[in-house]
């Protein structure tokens, strides 16, 4: 399988996996942009199991409570393998149907990105380019897809890409190619990105709280 594609831009995993076992889960993340770092924190809402049978239905949920009660669940273990650091879990319903929230702190947008295709097991980089107060960053990644098998664990960050964000804490998105800015400018999703001799890049710019976007407003594609 194609661990990232094109149309998902560069934070985003292809493919639409349920949870581990029979567990489903309807889960979004968010990344968290901020001058000091990056805390992407996943909430998995409605979490419960399809088993037929109630007293297995029971153990498998109760095992993943148990689980995600010691910060040992799937999303912590996945946020773990990226290099994620302080990772947090706050269960904010203890009652069937689960909801659980996850965080972890990364130093920078590259390095998470980079952590991610690593992880998937996709050849290729990021950046970020500072040009006065506008930063942007760059990403490129081989749309052939994997060159080996991806960790298990990681696939519990695989979901649709609408069900991921970068929102920034200070300043606002003004460029995009692989994403989309929304209208006020402080939140970007998954978009198609351009693609050249099977080499997807995108990128994302942005301007620290002290500056002001140039006339016209955001421009994304």
């Amino acid at each position: 399988m194609r661990a990232i594609s094109r149309t998902y831009g560069v934070l985003a995993v292809a493919g639409l996996l349920s949870a581990a076992g029979c567990l489903r889960k309807d889960a979004t993340h968010t990344i968290y942009v901020s001058p000091s770092g990056v805390t992407w924190s996943a909430i998995e809402r409605d979490v419960r199991s399809d088993e037929a049978e109630p007293d297995r239905r029971v153990a498998e949920e109760q095992e993943y409570l148990l689980s995600a009660l010691a910060g040992r669940h799937g999303v912590a273990k996945a946020l773990g393998l990226l290099g994620g650091t302080r990772i947090q879990t706050t269960i904010l319903r203890r009652e069937h149907p689960f909801t659980v929230m996850t965080e972890g702190q990364f130093a920078s947008l590259p390095d998470l990105a980079v952590a991610m295709m690593s992880a998937a097991r996709v050849r290729g980089d990021a950046s970020i380019e500072r040009n006065g107060c506008e930063r942007t960053l760059r990403v490129w990644f081989d749309e052939a897809g994997e060159t080996g098998e991806s960790s298990n664990a990681f696939a519990e960050l695989l979901v649709e890409a609408t069900a991921y964000r970068i929102v920034l804490t200070d300043g606002r998105f003004v460029r995009a190619d692989g994403f989309t800015i929304d209208e006020d400018g402080t939140i970007a999703t998954p978009g198609t990105a351009p693609i050249e001799d099977g080499i997807v890049r995108a990128s994302l710019t942005w301007t620290d709280g002290a500056c002001q976007p140039p006339a016209g407003g955001p421009v994304s594609r």
